[in-house]
């Protein structure tokens, strides 16, 4: 089993952006844990957090999308549908993260 857990990524989109394109990419990740993660999205990255490809279900717990809003997709399914448990997300504006790392350990 995949865990992704207590990480801080950080994305910048100045250079040209891909469609499938986000901080996490799984391929073939059935049941991965994400959870507890730091997403920070600047420039012009796309705004999800998440892209799967022929992956089966997956949870998302518990994470903090800097740069993102609830309208923004966590997570987006490019090749097999998008299975997903998601809990306790929290969207912050991007310029946040800058001061939220005093609370990181």
């Amino acid at each position: 089993m995949l865990v992704i857990e207590n990480n801080t990524i950080i994305v910048h989109g100045a250079s040209p952006v891909r469609e499938a394109d986000a901080p996490i990419r799984l391929h073939h990740g059935d049941g991965a844990i994400i959870r507890n993660n730091r997403i920070v999205i600047k420039d012009g990255a796309n705004r999800r957090g998440i892209s799967i490809f022929d992956t089966g279900a997956i949870t998302v717990e518990k994470n903090t999308f800097y740069g993102m809003t609830e309208k923004d997709d966590v997570a987006k399914a490019f090749t097999g549908s998008l299975e997903m448990k998601e809990s306790g997300s929290r969207f912050e504006p991007a310029w946040k993260a800058v001061f939220a790392g005093r609370e990181w350990k």
